[in-house]
């Protein structure tokens, strides 16, 4: 009784927190009056097209770029998430409502998670997470996949904790079919298998396992296999790679130290002081 009651509360704040975070970001993006960039439109219109022509819609007026004459839509699930905030009268109404309500998503699924796993103070840190620096909330308004990454990423690492490998594996199925970004999901896997080993000596495969069979069930159950196999490859090797700004898009270029300073202070601040007590905590608790 005590755990249902527990995580009805949580809950309840994670939908207080969404019902908050929701008008302000509308009326934000309402008195900006326009749109920040073009991705905006295109993933609009992507899932429009998907309630039009049905699920699987090839991008095919694209033929010159990289997405050749049959284009993958590596983030299907995410326009078909989006496919229905379409159905507003008002397009620009869509993206608003879309637009506040994918933003919105993140900070309550972050809340859960953290409470998942017992942060302290998880409503401060999930505000946090989508309002620590003035790109942040940015970047989530834009209707990029950027959305379900954020969320995706942090389930994922609740299930690493928790040791839940069905659901992790589910989760990076999912993660694939929403954005190829789910490459994410082999450093954080393995980064966690380390530590786990070096702390505990735990030898377990089995969320290796899970996030790797996930990702690939990923890949093959789609229409556009195996050409999304080559696209991943060109999303991860040459995107990253790359220094062309106008040909891989500005959002994969690295940041300079400067605007990690300006633009993020406050969350590698609460970082830094967050490492310093627990290895305060740590090494103060030895014999």
């Amino acid at each position: 009784m005590q755990k249902q009651a527990t995580f009805k509360r949580w809950n309840l704040e994670a939908l207080a927190l969404f019902s908050g975070f929701v008008p302000l970001i509308y009326g934000a993006l309402y008195r900006r009056n326009n749109i920040a960039e073009g991705d905006t439109l295109y993933h609009f219109k992507i899932a429009s097209l998907i309630l039009e022509r049905g699920p699987w819609v090839d991008i095919s007026w694209l033929p010159f770029t990289v997405l050749g004459v049959r284009g993958t839509d590596h983030q299907w699930l995410w326009h078909l998430l989006l496919a229905p905030f379409t159905l507003i009268h008002d397009p620009w109404q869509g993206i608003l409502v879309a637009s506040a309500v994918t933003c919105a998503l993140v900070a309550a699924v972050a809340l859960l998670v953290f409470r998942g796993l017992a942060v302290p103070y998880a409503p401060f840190f999930a505000i946090l997470m989508v309002a620590g620096g003035p790109g942040m909330p940015e970047r989530l308004t834009r209707l990029r996949s950027e959305n379900i990454a954020y969320a995706f990423l942090a389930i994922a690492f609740l299930c690493l904790v928790k040791r839940r490998y069905i659901g992790l594996a589910l989760l990076s199925f999912l993660f694939m079919e929403a954005y190829h970004g789910a490459v994410l999901l082999i450093p954080l896997v393995l980064i966690f298998s380390l530590v786990a080993l070096i702390k505990t000596s735990e030898k377990s495969l089995w969320s290796i396992i899970a996030v790797l069979g996930g990702m690939t069930a990923g890949l093959i159950f789609s229409p556009w296999f195996p050409e999304n196999v080559s696209f991943l490859f060109f999303h991860a090797l040459f995107k990253l790679g790359s220094e062309n700004g106008f040909l891989i898009g500005t959002e994969w270029l690295k940041p300079s130290w400067l605007q990690i300073l300006r633009f993020s202070w406050v969350n590698h601040v609460l970082l830094a002081l967050a490492l310093l007590i627990f290895f305060i905590r740590h090494y103060s608790s030895r014999p």
